[in-house]
């Protein structure tokens, strides 16, 4: 679409509440955006409110170590939040000990160890059966599990029968959490999202951008674009942009929640002159 014959103007939009679905309104006014041809998002900027240990998002969930005590399944189960090792570790042991009090074994066995080494990246577990023969059972097969995230991603049997047994965890920890986010908008992509606004392969028609979690957990991710022609969206017939609902998700498209903080955009509409 040639510039001839445009008016380009600038929106800057804060949006403060949040809808149930996580989403945004926004409400753009009447700043002549009925008929709008084309729309570039200029910078995006809210906070990395976002855990790296989800509890009350199913398709997330990733707060349970999954383990069993001789043959017997169990679940240490940890509250969401943006955990670091250390505190994990702590969380973890006092959880998986608490477990371990309550099943009957006797005496009871113990989590001797379960650290994280600077050196390697990963974590190592100890189980201490105190003279008696207990089989602990490392369940890292599900996916949906914190054992990923501590680098354990297989099953692996631990025996106390006659010294404490010692693993070290197949992976490396990652606590990271999202690493990249996307913008969506029905309305703004109005079915012009394609594969290089993002790594989408075109699937996702209401994209508008990809964006990088450049920024630590508490802080406020900005993403500002250095070429607004690459990301421009050309519409086949004029858009009414008068009231748009737009939300962030991770790769897999669920709706993430900003928290108390608000996503603020700048949009540039393309009109007819």
């Amino acid at each position: 679409m040639s510039l001839v014959n445009q008016k380009i103007v600038s929106l800057v939009c804060e949006i403060e509440e949040q809808l149930p679905n996580k989403s945004y309104n926004i409400s753009l006014g009447r700043m002549g955006v009925e008929g709008v041809r084309g729309l570039s998002l200029k910078s995006a900027v809210f906070p990395n409110n976002f855990y790296n240990v989800i509890e009350n998002d199913l398709a997330r969930k990733n707060n349970i170590f999954y383990f069993s005590l001789d043959g017997v399944p169990q679940q240490a189960e940890i509250p969401q939040g943006f955990y670091n090792i250390s505190d994990l570790m702590t969380r973890l042991e006092l959880e998986i000990n608490n477990i371990i009090a309550v099943s009957g074994i006797l005496p009871l066995p113990t989590l001797d160890i379960f650290v994280y080494s600077t050196l390697t990246k990963k974590v190592t577990i100890s189980i201490n059966g105190n003279g008696v023969n207990t089989e602990f059972t490392l369940q890292g097969s599900n996916k949906q599990s914190i054992n990923r995230l501590l680098g354990n991603s297989q099953d692996v049997t631990l025996t106390t029968d006659p010294l404490p047994d010692i693993y070290t965890f197949d992976s490396l920890i990652n606590l990271q959490g999202e690493t990249s986010v996307y913008l969506v908008s029905n309305t703004i992509a109005n079915n012009g999202g394609i594969s290089n606004k993002g790594a989408d392969d075109g699937r996702n028609v209401s994209l508008i951008r990809q964006i990088p979690v450049n920024a630590a957990f508490g802080s406020s991710i900005l993403y500002v674009s250095f070429d607004t022609d690459a990301d421009r969206i050309i519409y086949g017939s004029p858009v009414d942009l008068t009231d748009v609902q737009i939300a962030v998700t991770d790769s897999r498209g669920n709706v993430l929640d900003l928290g108390v903080g608000k996503l603020e955009v700048e949009l540039i509409c393309y009109l007819r002159l």
